[in-house]
């Protein structure tokens, strides 16, 4: 048997980019709690190593959703719902990870809420966009190749 290169899928390309979102909205949580809360300076040892423990539970919980297989341009209120509910999921798999880890080590309760609600958002936002760009490219497309009739007479 030969090895087979991994092809870039768009289901895999679905999979990276949720998982670049769910990274962003944390580390944007993370940013909105320590410079609103207090003005300390950011372990980002802690943050990076928490990040990627978040990215990795989201990549489980994506597969088993199996939001990377649905077509985001087709995305329907229900599957808008399952998507809160995988991010709701997510953060409560973190929270009880919390009592896990030791005290030194553990982030603050407070940015769960923070990070739920900014990665939730941004989930929702990105599919949103991309449904919006897919239809405009449809409709301009459809305009763009109309003939055109002009009647004389009558």
């Amino acid at each position: 048997m030969q090895n087979k290169p991994m092809r870039l899928t768009p289901s895999l390309i679905v999979l990276l980019a949720d998982g670049l979102l769910v990274f962003f909205g944390f580390i944007t949580a993370v940013l909105i709690r320590d410079r609103i809360l207090s003005i300390i300076a950011i372990p980002w040892r802690y943050v990076l190593t928490h990040a990627a423990i978040q990215l990795f539970i989201a990549s489980l919980l994506w597969i088993w959703f199996r939001f990377h297989k649905r077509v985001i341009r087709l995305f329907h209120a229900r599957d808008y719902i399952q998507l809160i509910i995988a991010v709701l999921l997510l953060h409560l798999i973190r929270l009880g990870l919390w009592y896990v880890f030791p005290k030194e080590f553990r982030m603050a309760r407070s940015l769960w809420p923070i990070s739920f609600f900014t990665t939730a958002f941004i989930l929702v936002a990105s599919r949103l966009f991309v449904s919006y760009l897919y239809q405009y490219y449809v409709q301009s497309n459809k305009s763009m190749y109309k003939k055109r009739l002009l009647i004389f007479g009558a």
